[in-house]
């Protein structure tokens, strides 16, 4: 399997700030060449938080990139760290607001680039991750085609209160119940009827309780929205029992997102493009 290409690039975000950006692009990808890939937004955005640096590792996203030839995106935009005070203080107060509008429009703006499939653009994230995902499918119209949350928080008043507490304060009238309310998944589930969604989580999981995913699957039944629900029982935040399972289902969806690829005027087979058919 060859490694993806890595190229980091900073985009111009609300503010005045940079967004810092990671693009994991399939190996024979040649940017003077008409082909385009689909594009998969892997997203943290939680406060103080970093996905683009110089840590080497690899990963899930490695994998799509490598042998899927999948382009997998990372954006760090306001709220996360590692870059000056007054970026990271972004958020406070407000939960589920900049930082989904900074991936939102870094992603229209990847969107542009030529290689990039327009049609085939997906999101997927997990623990707070899997929150800004489905924030991002309920604010977005046009840009994401489907997304993946993997053990959201969905109503933070529910959540961890030293957490919560720390970034929104207390959720009452002398405080901040609008933050609450606006930062509230299961407000907005009737905004993902357009999209397709797939929803994880552990019913064992002790970090985000299994509670969170209920409460969504319950507002997306009221508002009469189709999903998928994967649960794993006895399962904890990692799924460290279940990995293999739990991978190639994520796989699976994304390939019912993307649907059929057009391999014509791709070399399959060759040592840059392995495609699965």
């Amino acid at each position: 399997m060859a490694s993806p290409q890595v190229k980091t690039i900073k985009v111009l975000v609300e503010g005045g700030y940079h967004a810092q950006v990671r693009l994991h692009l399939p190996p024979g990808l040649r940017e003077d060449e008409e082909m385009t890939f689909p594009l998969i937004l892997h997203v943290c955005a939680a406060p103080g938080s970093q996905l683009v640096s110089e840590q080497w590792s690899v990963d899930w996203g490695t994998y799509l990139a490598s042998n899927r030839n999948f382009i997998v995106a990372q954006i760090d935009g306001r709220g996360s760290g590692f870059q000056g005070d007054r970026l990271l203080h972004e958020m406070h107060y407000r939960l589920g607001s900049v930082e989904i509008e900074d991936q939102i429009a870094v992603t229209k703006y990847l969107r542009d680039l030529k290689y990039v499939d327009r049609d085939r653009i997906a999101v997927w994230g997990w623990s707070y991750g899997g929150f800004a995902t489905a924030m991002i499918l309920a604010q977005d119209e046009k840009v994401f085609h489907c997304g993946i949350s993997v053990a959201p928080i969905t109503s933070w008043t529910h959540y961890d209160s030293v957490y919560t507490e720390r970034y929104m304060g207390t959720p009452n009238v002398t405080d901040n119940y609008r933050g609450y309310e606006e930062a509230d998944v299961t407000k907005r589930a009737g905004n993902l009827r357009n999209k397709l969604f797939l929803l994880v989580h552990g019913t064992a999981d002790h970090t985000v309780h299994y509670q969170q995913s209920m409460m969504l699957v319950r507002a997306l039944t009221d508002q009469g929205v189709l999903f998928r629900h994967q649960t794993y029982a006895d399962e904890g935040h990692s799924f460290s029992g279940v990995q293999h399972h739990f991978y190639k289902a994520m796989e699976s969806f994304l390939d019912d997102c993307f649907g059929p690829l057009d391999f014509e005027e791709w070399e399959i087979g060759t040592s840059f493009f392995t495609f699965k058919q």
